[in-house]
């Protein structure tokens, strides 16, 4: 039944108003004045007014500009009565929000043709504006959704309570809540995660829950039949008097006149539902569907932001395997842009990810010229320089992946590898040394069953003849007792001098071999020292000492010079033909001792050059010449050992010139602590020198 509320100071126009009002079936109150009108207005709330213009006090102009600008009675149906007919009169009503006029007498049927078009208005304008709230309500709701659809799950409960607001109120709810359930053993409970409460409810006061009405709503374990209905998609709402009367007890024990309750499902499982209290149970025909689609909105939002918060947690395992990693690893695009690096790429090359993805400075470069679709997966080993300028060594698992056939990205996995390069470089050289050793040892057996065989032979046959004619030599062959007694004693000194060679070959490769420096005057020593090797070589070929200087003043190793010069001298009388002088020269450059050993043998060729210091290597053209080739392996060993350099130039005799070898040592005369490790480009400027001069 509508309610129409008439005022007008007149009182038989107000009760022939509410005779013909009230023969329509409208339920009709009366006020006498404006101010009581609007004093009834608000309590009852009308459908719509009849009000009569002229009144003492407050007229008809001000109630209308007042109930319009009322936010609950704004819209309210007003017709305003008045005996003015001017255009400036319609004009100041119209501008008051007046929506109708009837003139004064009043006709009776046009009366009540205003008041059906009116009312019908008026149930259209709520009907609207109650399709715009809830379509509003439904629309922030989504949007609600959207702005937390990545939320943490606290964040999201918060959305929710700001999303039942628009809800509640498009239901006209006291309270709406959202619930979740879980199974017990008393059955289903629900576990409210958040809830609305409403301000203040039009027409009603606010609902005030008694004490011991607190925590039922909604009750714990659910009632059996609503689980039911929610299992089938169905609804659980109405009035509280319509309902069973075990729940319409414990309803009316928490003071509610109605109740909404919509399932939540999630892939066809019930997780929870919607509940609305004391909600427009009349409306429900025009609620339901919003209702229904911002619950469906909801369980996609509770779906989409599990599969989220899932998604990131494995994200962040990934990452965090990927950023633990000791590797280092990077991605590029196919036009070879920078598109990821992981903390230890960072790390290890010194460099920020800003850096790196800039593509100033790219450490590693994916080998884009490769077959990727035979290829996609290569490994490879490389140098590269870090910014400290130190050069590591890298091993590179590169991959190519594609999504189809389209190549879309590189993928590259390195780890530092220069310790097991070095280790590689360690293991070839102790392999070489090795070999080295092998080969030592193999030239040493071959030169001890050469060498030695001889001489022991001679020595064993000379005593096997003075056992023998011991008797039979008479005083006057003691001469031929002499002589073979000298020959074991030259051939045992000859195996003497070779033990010590080789025993000095080893000391100097396990580095045992140590230079014992002490002041030495260079003149006198190569003045003694060829004084001994002319008696050693009986005249049959000369030595020339050559010396630039009466006295040149030195602190080395004796000893080892001895091996030097001894070797060397000893080689070149060995190999030039008897009558033909050798030559030693010792000069002074720049606080170094340069000795010149010179002969006109039969020279090196120069295939032999390469290994002519090695031990056990001799010469392809020696000929019948004996020798154990670690004459020259000493002399290098000792050369190195006081810090110097030795050169060789030589030239072969070919019969019809002779040829000749220059052997020049440089040795620093004093131990010197800036003393460049290297000498040969001085070796290489005195040997052109000395060549120029001969």
């Amino acid at each position: 039944m509508s309610k129409i509320l008439v005022i007008d100071d007149d009182g038989v126009t107000r009760l022939l108003l509410k005779r013909n009002l009230q023969m329509q079936g409208y339920d009709v109150t009366l006020a006498k004045n404006g101010a009581e009108g609007l004093r009834l207005a608000e309590e009852l709330r009308p459908d719509l007014i009849v009000c009569d213009w002229m009144m003492p006090l407050v007229d008809g102009v001000e109630v209308c500009r007042r109930i319009k600008a009322h936010p609950i009675l704004a819209t309210t149906f007003f017709i305003l009565l008045t005996v003015r007919g001017q255009v400036d009169d319609r004009i100041q009503g119209l501008d008051s929000g007046a929506d109708e006029f009837l003139s004064k007498p009043i006709e009776t049927d046009e009366l009540l043709a205003r008041v059906r078009a009116g009312l019908r208005l008026r149930q259209l304008t709520q009907q609207l504006s109650q399709a715009n709230q809830q379509l509003s309500a439904l629309v922030e709701v989504q949007q609600q959704l959207l702005s937390a659809v990545d939320s943490a799950q606290e964040d999201a409960n918060s959305s929710y309570i700001q999303l039942l607001a628009p809800l509640g109120q498009a239901a006209q709810a006291s309270r709406a809540y959202m619930s979740e359930l879980y199974q017990d053993q008393a059955g289903i409970e629900p576990l409210v995660l958040c809830e609305w409460f409403a301000k203040d409810r039009p027409g009603k006061p606010k609902p005030q829950p008694s004490q011991e009405a607190e925590g039922l709503i909604p009750p714990n374990p659910l009632p059996s039949r609503w689980v039911e209905t929610f299992h089938k998609g169905g609804i659980v709402g109405g009035r509280v008097r319509d309902f069973p009367e075990a729940e319409r007890e414990i309803l009316e024990q928490a003071h509610l006149e109605s109740v909404l309750m919509l399932p939540l499902t999630l892939k066809d499982e019930l997780v929870g539902f919607i509940g609305f209290e004391n909600c427009a149970i009349a409306d429900l025909d025009s609620l339901l569907p919003i209702l229904r689609a911002a619950a469906a909105a909801i369980c996609l939002h509770r779906d989409r932001s599990a599969a989220l918060l899932a998604l990131r947690a494995s994200e962040a395992r990934y990452r965090a395997i990927i950023e633990d990693q000791t590797e280092f690893i990077c991605r590029f695009a196919p036009d070879g842009t920078v598109t990821f690096v992981n903390d230890a790429y960072c790390r290890y090359f010194t460099m920020t990810r800003e850096e790196l993805m800039d593509g100033s400075v790219v450490p590693f470069r994916p080998d884009f010229d490769r077959d990727f679709v035979n290829q996609p997966v290569i490994n490879r080993e490389e140098s590269a320089v870090l910014p400290n300028g130190e050069v590591r060594w890298h091993h590179w698992t590169e991959r190519a992946v594609f999504s189809g056939d389209e190549l879309v990205e590189f993928q590259a996995v390195g780890r530092d590898i220069t310790e097991r390069k070095q280790a590689e470089e360690e293991t070839l050289k102790a392999l070489a040394k090795e070999k080295e050793l092998n080969q030592l040892k193999t030239h040493f057996v071959s030169m001890v069953s050469h060498e030695f065989r001889t001489p022991l032979t001679t020595i064993l046959s000379s005593a096997d003849l003075l056992e023998y004619y011991q008797e039979d030599f008479p005083d006057s062959k003691g001469d031929k007792k002499l002589q073979a007694i000298q020959r074991i004693q030259s051939v045992s000194v000859n195996m003497t001098q070779m033990i010590d060679d080789v025993l000095l070959i080893g000391h100097a490769e396990s580095g045992n071999l140590q230079c014992n420096r002490n002041p030495l005057d260079l003149v006198q020593f190569c003045q003694q020292l060829v004084e001994d090797m002319q008696f050693i070589d009986n005249g049959l070929h000369g030595i020339e000492l050559i010396l630039s200087q009466s006295s040149l003043s030195a602190c080395m190793d004796e000893k080892l010079l001895r091996h030097i010069l001894t070797n060397l001298l000893s080689n070149a009388l060995k190999y030039s033909p008897e009558g033909m002088p050798i030559q030693l020269e010792l000069c002074d450059r720049q606080n170094l001792a340069v000795f010149h050993v010179k002969d006109r043998g039969i020279g090196i060729p120069s295939q032999d050059l390469p290994r002519l210091f090695e031990p056990f290597q001799r010469c392809r053209n020696v000929g019948k010449i004996s020798g154990t080739g670690m004459g020259l392996a000493i002399v290098k060993k000792c050369v190195e050992i006081h810090g110097g350099e030795i050169s060789v130039q030589s030239e072969v005799s070919n019969g019809e010139r002779p040829g000749g070898t220059t052997l020049t040592v440089i040795l620093p005369r004093f131990p010197m602590n800036n003393l460049t490790p290297s000498l040969n480009g001085q070796v290489l400027e005195i040997c052109r020198g000395k060549r120029a001069e001969d």
